[in-house]
């Protein structure tokens, strides 16, 4: 089966605005059958969990991505989901204010 959001009420927010020094933990969960692969994507390119990128620690938490020890940054981020039978993305823009 195509990948599906089982709770598309909880992705409806398109703006996440966070303060600086805090984390964001990352909501994208999708089934499908057979298993299906997550990617994410910061403008438009792709970003691995347990790197250092852009001034924030990116920490898996239960498949989760979670930024931690945020900077001020403005981005759009990108949830693609697939599998063999197609694909599915959630797009939103996290805008990390100074203090």
């Amino acid at each position: 089966m195509v990948p599906d959001w089982p709770h598309p009420d909880k992705m409806e927010k398109k703006l996440h605005n966070v303060p600086a020094s805090n984390s964001f933990k990352f909501h994208c969960q999708a089934m499908a059958n057979p298993t299906q692969t997550v990617k994410w994507l910061k403008n438009g390119k792709e970003f691995k969990r347990y790197q250092r990128k852009e001034g924030f620690n990116i920490r898996e938490h239960k498949s989760t991505p979670m930024l931690v020890s945020l900077v001020p940054d403005k981005g759009n981020y990108t949830c693609l989901v697939e599998n063999k039978y197609g694909s599915i993305n959630h797009a939103f823009q996290l805008d990390v204010a100074g203090q």
